[in-house]
């Protein structure tokens, strides 16, 4: 009995509909779209290669250590240098660490850095490293940092009493002329008193914007980049603070005068300046 499907697929375009109308689109034409599922996701683990270290590497592990790696880096980088052997499912067996076979490391051999704070805790960095690197890295710390009392003499050697910064102010309409009365004599007390600010305080102006800590601080640290030894001087906004209450700790929003100290860590002493608010024309 002859085989109801053919051998081949038609290629005349009435066969094709004929063929396709008798047995079904399925068995031609497939609907179904491909997915990856576990066993495939499995089976690209097994991809990776099995290898014991014969030295240490970065980022992979320590000496005699067995672990898994993707085929490429196994021949790119370490195969070709000597750092690592095959392992075979056979020898690893027959050592019995087939259950200690575990991914690479890597957080292996990366030193974490070290944060030369100032001088009193030079000591500290300097008793992690040894021989040449601990001898080189102590001159460049001893020429790089300066003593808290040092700085601070700097700071008030060529940091200048005022510091000058020009600010757009907001304009604010004036307030309307109080009109008195024309039966009163102008001499009267009345009509002094009408003149007076409500409060008895003179208005702040305000400004668009605002003067911080980091403004003021910048503004030192290029006077002080001026100098060769001032260069030298490290601080930041959070050593810089506002004598009196303001509206905000770290910023102003009104012209006129502010006095700030600036307190180095370790400084027994605060050098204060004055901060000048001027109205940009």
């Amino acid at each position: 009995m002859a085989s109801l499907l053919q051998s081949r697929v038609p290629s005349c375009l009435a066969c094709l509909r004929r063929t396709t109308g008798s047995f079904g689109d399925g068995l031609l034409f497939s609907s179904s779209q491909q997915v990856r599922g576990k066993k495939k996701l499995a089976k690209e683990k097994d991809h990776n290669v099995t290898i014991q270290l014969l030295k240490p590497v970065i980022g992979i592990g320590r000496k005699g250590k067995i672990v898994q790696v993707p085929p490429g880096l196994m021949r790119n980088k370490l195969y070709g240098r000597g750092f690592v052997v095959y392992v075979t499912p056979t020898e690893s067996e027959q050592a019995g660490s087939r259950k200690n076979v575990s991914l690479p490391d890597s957080t292996f051999g990366k030193r974490k850095a070290i944060r030369i704070e100032p001088v009193q805790d030079q000591k500290k960095a300097l008793k992690f490293l040894s021989g040449e690197r601990r001898l080189n890295l102590k001159k460049v710390v001893e020429l790089e940092l300066l003593s808290p009392e040092r700085s601070t003499a700097i700071l008030s050697d060529l940091i200048p009493p005022y510091i000058d910064f020009f600010e757009t102010a907001i304009t604010v309409a004036p307030l309307p002329v109080k009109k008195v009365s024309p039966s009163l004599a102008s001499s009267s007390s009345i009509s002094a008193a009408a003149s007076k600010n409500s409060t008895g305080k003179s208005e702040k102006v305000p400004i668009y914007g605002s003067v911080s800590t980091a403004d003021i601080a910048a503004k030192m640290k290029t006077i002080l980049g001026q100098d060769s030894e001032g260069k030298r001087v490290v601080f930041g906004p959070e050593d810089i603070k506002f004598v009196q209450e303001t509206e905000e700790k770290d910023r102003v929003k009104h012209l006129g005068i502010y006095e700030v100290d600036i307190q180095l860590r370790g400084a027994p002493e605060a050098v204060r300046r004055s901060i000048k608010i001027n109205a940009q024309d």
